[in-house]
């Protein structure tokens, strides 16, 4: 930030330049004479001086000598802004030793900033070319300064008889810098050293709701900053100290609404030199902290889903084995006391396999199959179930207008969604209360969409579902869509019903938003894009799945649990089946029986040489040869490239007998 000196040994100017500067972005350093000024400068080197000529100790020419005489110094623009009794000569003398501009008072606040910042530029650019020899040497200067200081005192008769019109013409300039004040979108606040405020522009009106007939004479910390008073507290006693402070606060306006502001404060003195009061300028940062918010959260809940997702797929792995294993058995053993126990291992296993299913829905999102849907079906559906199951303590409200849009989406998951947050609503109202239940058209435009990490402009449709319940915490609210983070009683909950709805709306490139006050009730906005896209048939399911007539088929996965089970069930349906533990062994297996193979189901992920390239190669040996895919991740299906043509089917592992031998039948007849 540049920083600017600043001279003058009349308080008022110089709380008016300061200000003015200020209000513009400028760091000020402020001295009342000419020495103060030089000690400071060589303390800490400013980019740009800005002085009147006549005070005490030392005035402002006598300053520039100086000034442009130390080497350090020297090389900052100096420039004279002054209404002193001034014409040419004072301004030849000036720029004679070594000044860069001479400015007249007053100027409007607006000409000044440019003035201003046309000098900084100009420097900047080089082209800001200083006298060649400024005077300094000790005769000259003193011969010509006191010929210039003679002629301000034959001047001073002239100038006390057009003081009143000075006068006027500083007070038409202080209504000017109010009104330049009150402009600012920043909050400009001035306080008196015992914390109570004695200016409040209209800038501290729009951020804090109150006027400043309301405000002024009241303390801060009893007002706008009663929730942050060891802060404020700290803040007055290093402004003090150090004359100056900066930092972020936490505030609330008039209505409660606790705002985040990054707040400048600056000491200013009375006209002997004495502390008078503090200024303070305020700016809106709740929006920046609140898109920070959201990206960390987002960060983290990245990291926790990747690491859940690696769990997850090793819970596969050990589970689909279990599953198709179970089909055999029941054929094995088929006594009651065995068949419960199958059942039983069978129950759990699913179990087991929708819990993954979860987990990878937080992790990634996955889609299913989505279809045209109007949000009033699944709506008036939960209505009806919450209606029916919940207690009659607590009223259900539903409003959908009549003109809601299409989604596209999986409506067996966004039932699930609506489901999981309306059981949450009735466990925060162990008492009754109200469940809503709401849906609405909404665009998102870039300005929403910047305030929110997962939002895209464009149509949503958005589905309220809210409570006057018990409320959250803001810190509970933090880790709401963390999987297995729950606040119920020990049995009562997984945990994972936020999170898989954050995933399956992630699948549905949506997104949620949360709102929720202690002891006032939780609201809870999915976002859905409102996607038109041709609706798909359903078909019915299979009921019968003809077997094999010793056709030969190539199983290759590096999973040996996996692999084993897959070949039991091919052989027990008629196949005859070779098995590869890997690309490189399924390729060679392949080559040595290509004239008998006439399917290959290949594990995409698997080490020495991976699924796809044993797929590429093995069609390379026979391109007709029909190929399942098999993969624990469903984005892999998009390796599946229109090159590799006789690639039939992809299935998801962990996957039923049923499905695996649906799957050959059709491949096989197709």
């Amino acid at each position: 930030m540049t920083k600017i000196l600043i001279a003058d040994d009349i308080p008022e100017n110089l709380y008016l330049l300061e200000t003015i500067l200020k209000a513009n972005g400028f760091t000020v350093i402020s001295a009342s004479n000419g020495a103060e000024a030089l000690d400071l400068g060589r303390k800490d080197p400013p980019d740009l001086v800005i002085t009147d000529i006549l005070m005490p100790i030392m005035d402002g020419f006598e300053l520039c000598r100086r000034w442009k005489a130390d080497d350090v110094l020297k090389h900052a623009p100096f420039v004279f802004y002054t209404a002193t009794y001034t014409d040419t000569k004072d301004e030849q003398f000036a720029l004679s030793i070594g000044a860069e501009r001479f400015i007249v008072k007053p100027q409007q606040p607006e000409v000044l900033i440019k003035i201003v910042q046309d000098i900084l530029d100009e420097f900047n650019k080089g082209k800001l070319v200083p006298v060649e020899k400024p005077l300094t040497e000790e005769m000259d200067f003193m011969h010509r300064h006191n010929e210039v200081l003679l002629r301000k005192l034959e001047k001073k008769t002239l100038q006390l008889e057009r003081e009143i019109t000075e006068r006027r013409q500083a007070e038409q300039q202080l209504r000017d810098h109010e009104e330049l004040l009150d402009n600012a979108h920043e909050a400009i606040i001035r306080a008196d050293l015992e914390d109570r405020i004695i200016y409040w522009n209209k800038g501290s009106e729009r951020l804090y709701g109150w006027k400043a007939e309301e405000i002024v004479g009241k303390i801060t910390h009893e007002t706008i900053s009663k929730e942050d008073l060891a802060q404020v507290q700290s803040a007055i006693k290093t402004v003090k100290e150090k004359g100056k402070w900066r930092g972020e606060m936490r505030h609330i306006d008039r209505n409660g609404k606790r705002i985040v502001v990054d707040s400048s404060w600056t000491l200013t003195q009375d006209e002997a030199g004495k502390p008078e009061s503090i200024l303070v300028i305020d700016s809106d940062i709740t929006e920046k902290k609140k898109l920070e918010t959201q990206f960390l959260r987002a960060q983290r809940l990245e990291s926790i889903g990747t690491l859940a997702s690696g769990i997850a797929h090793d819970l596969i792995n050990v589970l689909t084995p279990i599953i198709l294993s179970v089909e055999n058995l029941r054929i094995k053993y088929s006594n009651e006391q065995s068949q419960e126990l199958l059942n039983m291992i069978e129950r759990n296993a699913k179990r087991g396999t929708d819990l993954i299913k979860r987990v990878l829905l937080f992790a990634r999102g996955l889609e299913e199959e989505h279809k045209n849907i109007v949000i009033t079906d699944i709506i008036t559906d939960v209505d009806t179930l919450v209606k029916e199951t919940f207690p009659r303590s607590i009223e259900i409200r539903v409003k959908i207008p009549a003109d809601i849009w299409t989604i596209s989406g999986d409506a067996t998951q966004l039932h699930q969604v609506l489901m999981n947050l309306c059981v949450n609503a009735r466990d925060a109202m162990p008492e009754g209360g109200v469940l809503t239940i709401s849906a609405e058209n909404v665009l998102v435009d870039e300005n929403y969409a910047k305030k929110h990490i997962d939002a895209k402009v464009g149509p949503y449709v958005v589905i309220t579902v809210a409570d006057t319940g018990i409320g959250m915490t803001p810190e509970i609210q933090e880790r709401l869509f963390e999987p297995f983070f729950t606040t119920k009683e020990l049995g009562k909950g997984s945990g994972l019903g936020l999170s898989t709805a954050l995933g399956i709306l992630k699948g549905h490139g949506g997104f949620i938003n949360v709102e929720s006050e202690v002891g006032k009730g939780t609201s809870f906005r999915v976002h859905i894009p409102a996607i038109k896209v041709p609706a798909k048939p359903n078909e019915g399911p299979r009921l019968d799945i003809p077997g094999g007539h010793g056709e030969v088929i190539l199983v290759a996965d590096d999973e040996e649990s996996t692999r084993k089970m897959a070949s039991s069930i091919l052989k027990a349906n008629g196949y005859e089946v070779l098995e590869g533990r890997n690309g490189a062994e399924a390729i060679s297996i392949f080559a040595q029986n290509k004239d008998r193979v006439i399917m290959g189901i290949i594990a995409l992920m698997m080490p020495i040489i991976d699924g796809m390239e044993a797929i590429r190669l093995i069609q390379r040996i026979n391109p007709d040869v029909k190929i399942i895919a098999v993969s624990r991740l469903k984005a892999n299906k998009k390796l599946i490239t229109p090159a590799n043509k006789n690639v039939k089917t992809f299935l998801l592992k962990p996957c039923k007998a049923e499905t695996l031998l649906t799957a050959i039948h059709d491949a096989l007849s197709s």
